[in-house]
This record gives C-alpha cells, sequence and structure tokens, in this order.
C-alpha cells in the first residue's frame, strides 16, 4: 500500500450544504466532489483536487507542503485557508486547465500566463483570478480561489522545475 492515503480511506461525513472531507497525519491526496465541499487537510504532504463548486480548503498549519489542483475553469471560486509560500504550499493549475480555457472559453492559445491569470490583494487575503478569454475577449474575470491572510507580495509564478515532485511542464504552479 502506498504512504498516501486517499479520500476513500478517509473519514467522509454528510451534511446538509456541503460535503465534509477530513486528511489524516500522514500524506493524503482528496478528491472533492462535484459540489460545495468543507475539506481539512491533516499533517504531511498533503494534495486536493476540490471538484467544482465553491469550496473551503484548509491546507492545515503543519510546516509540509500542500497541493491544491485545478484540473478546469469550472472547479473555481474556493477559499484557501492556511495557505503559506513559506512552507512550499502551491496551486497548480494544470494543462487541462489551459486547454478548457482555449476550447471552452476562448482563450487565444498563444496568451501568455499573464494575459489571463492575475494574483490581486484584496484586504488581508490574495486572490487568484483568471480571465477566461483573455485580454481580447469580453468575458468578465472570474475569481478562481481566496488565499485566506497571505499577501499577494509572497506569491510567485513558479516553473515546473522548481517543484520536487513529477509535474507537467506545461502546467501553471503558483506559490
Amino acid at each position: 500500500m502506498s504512504t498516501r492515503d486517499t479520500n476513500q480511506l478517509n473519514p467522509r461525513y454528510r451534511t446538509d450544504e456541503k460535503q465534509l472531507f477530513k486528511g489524516t497525519d500522514g500524506q493524503d491526496d482528496i478528491t472533492g466532489t462535484d459540489g460545495r465541499d468543507e475539506i481539512y487537510l491533516g499533517e504531511g504532504a498533503d494534495i486536493v483536487f476540490g471538484g467544482e463548486g465553491g469550496d473551503t480548503i484548509d491546507l492545515g498549519s503543519d510546516l509540509d507542503p500542500d497541493m491544491a489542483w485545478y484540473k478546469n475553469f469550472s472547479e473555481r471560486t474556493d477559499i484557501i485557508e492556511n495557505f503559506d509560500p513559506n512552507d512550499e504550499d502551491i496551486v497548480v493549475l494544470t494543462s487541462g486547465f489551459f486547454w478548457d480555457l482555449v476550447h471552452n472559453e476562448g482563450l487565444n492559445s498563444d496568451a501568455n500566463v499573464r494575459e489571463w491569470l492575475k494574483i490581486e490583494k484584496d484586504g488581508a487575503d490574495t486572490k487568484i483570478k483568471v480571465d477566461p478569454d483573455g485580454i481580447q475577449g469580453d468575458k468578465p474575470i472570474r475569481t478562481l480561489a481566496i488565499l485566506k491572510n497571505v499577501d499577494p507580495n509572497d506569491i510567485a509564478y513558479l516553473d515546473a522545475n522548481d517543484i520536487p515532485i513529477p509535474i507537467d511542464a506545461n502546467d501553471f504552479i503558483i506559490g
């Protein structure tokens, strides 16, 4: 058995409005539902796919690097708590996320990442925003995730070579 636990092994509870997922003290891979979820990662270097719906994701206050992954544009409006770039926490927008913008939202396939991805300060928080059809289109910029109590000056665009695990070279990494 792998040293990583998957959400099939984690306790999962039904609430009136949200699915609740709780990580363990080990390394977890947790995938949320297409609805609204509350996801609490435990200790260890964890990976989370929130899924569609506005999720609340708590990366935990441990010192291990955690990763929040986004595979397509519909997985937006998440609130991410305890994100700490100093602990090497990162947000990964997969190459499939970019493909979704190009094929379903009208983004030019030659668009530079800074033409459609914005990192902005909002009070004590940082908002990761996406312009789904780029600067040439007329669709509104949407919030992908809110990093609670994170200064945008602590956030950087990273290269796949900066990450100590295998990541596709076409993925976009924020951390």
